[in-house]
């Protein structure tokens, strides 16, 4: 099978030759609920070839769950959703496993998502997400401005060593903190590695650090340093969203900083054949 499912709704209600529209409605919004759904062993690639026949799914492996469970009022629920993939294969990416888990709590009207991503030697990412989001007055014809809503989030990238993956030896770690609506966001992005190494090309320590304020303007930092024979590479740039040429500014300053990439005959993937200079 390419997934089994399950249901269970649970909701009370009278019905009689006297019941209205407007009765049923307050009962449907009123009445005590509880709902338990599941969709489980889901065969990712399988099912992405059904939606389109004509290529090969982007997932060569893959296999999902997925789980709901409520209970309260239509109006006051709280809610739990859970999403667990594994086996996950794309390209160079193998035994991939992505946990999603939401909740809804009626009490302060907060949803929340919390994310977390790994392969078998370790935890990649993990993530947070939430908002204020009250449902009695959207169900009562309220509306909600989306642009205008407020959210918080952030993105851990752990330690990932990228050989791993790639051709390229060392570390990553990186965090991504965004606040604010669609209207006014505000975003702060960081990346570092302590030393990256391709094919005897080192260097390192990398950083870089990207900003976002209510304007939308954009600033982007990144250094990459070479302590053995004191080389740094600097870059700055500053733009506002959407890009126009007059909006956008950039500078590179360099001291002694040395590129000497030559993998010779073997073949890592990469799109460099070879790369030297200073």
């Amino acid at each position: 099978p390419v997934a089994l499912v399950s249901a269970s709704v649970e909701l009370p209600l009278r019905l009689g030759l006297g019941l209205t529209a407007d009765s049923l409605r307050r009962q449907v919004l009123s009445a005590p609920l509880k709902v338990d759904a599941a969709i489980t062993q889901v065969q990712l690639p399988q099912v992405l070839r059904l939606t389109d026949e004509a290529n090969e799914p982007p997932l060569q492996q893959g296999e999902l769950d997925l789980t709901l469970h409520a209970h309260g009022t239509v109006t006051a629920p709280a809610v739990e959703l859970k999403l667990d993939a594994r086996k996950l294969a794309a390209g160079p990416i193998k035994e991939l496993s992505l946990a999603l888990l939401g909740s809804y709590h009626p009490q302060d009207a907060q949803l929340r998502l919390d994310l977390s991503a790994g392969l078998p030697q370790g935890k990649l990412l993990t993530g947070q997400a939430q908002t204020t989001l009250p449902l009695a007055p959207l169900l009562a014809g309220a509306g909600l401005d989306w642009k205008k809503q407020v959210v918080t989030a952030n993105l851990q990238l752990l330690p990932l060593e990228l050989s791993t993956l790639s051709p390229i030896k060392g570390q990553l770690t990186g965090t991504i903190d965004f606040r604010g609506s669609a209207a006014k966001p505000t975003l702060t992005a960081h990346l570092a590695s302590p030393s990256l190494e391709v094919h005897h090309f080192v260097v390192g320590p990398l950083k870089g650090e990207l900003t976002m304020d209510e304007q939308q303007q954009v600033d982007v930092t990144f250094s990459a340093q070479q302590p053995a024979h004191g080389g740094l590479l600097l870059i700055t740039s500053q733009l506002k969203l959407p890009i126009e040429p007059a909006t956008l500014s950039a500078t590179l300053k360099a001291k002694d900083f040395r590129v000497n990439y030559d993998p010779g005959q073997v073949s890592d993937g990469l799109p460099f054949k070879m790369a030297r200079g200073r």
